[in-house]
């Protein structure tokens, strides 16, 4: 009924966002489940939004935010070690960004001369 998804490290830059999906529909048939959805919400409240597709967002972590994470209708919000992170020019890709696509990213992440990149490992 509920999905986690830790961060992970990939390719040395890359982080990947932690996700929890909450997977009941409709959630009203599990109502503790929907309590602990809404206090969840609640708590994740309490953290810096870094994007959201509200108008006016200002875009100020958008550049590394990469790959498929801005092509979801949520809100990211940064918990404070991911703050932490792109405070320190940390890059975050979505956990569910393909191989083909990690590398794609990591190619341009070379362009902009991102250090750290580690070779792709079989």
């Amino acid at each position: 009924m509920v999905n986690v998804f830790m961060p992970l490290r990939k390719r040395g830059v890359l982080l990947t966002c932690g996700e929890v999906h909450f997977l009941a529909t409709p959630m009203s048939l599990f109502p503790k489940l929907q309590l602990i959805n809404r206090h969840f919400r609640q708590w994740l409240g309490e953290f810096t939004c870094v994007f959201s597709r509200r108008a006016g967002f200002p875009p100020e972590w958008d550049y590394y935010l990469e790959g498929d994470l801005r092509n979801h209708d949520s809100d990211i919000l940064a918990l404070p070690e991911a703050m932490d992170a792109l405070r320190h020019g940390a890059y975050f890709v979505a956990e569910c960004d393909s191989d083909a696509r990690i590398d794609q990213i990591v190619r341009q992440l070379q362009l902009r001369g991102v250090e750290g990149i580690l070779a792709k490992t079989t």
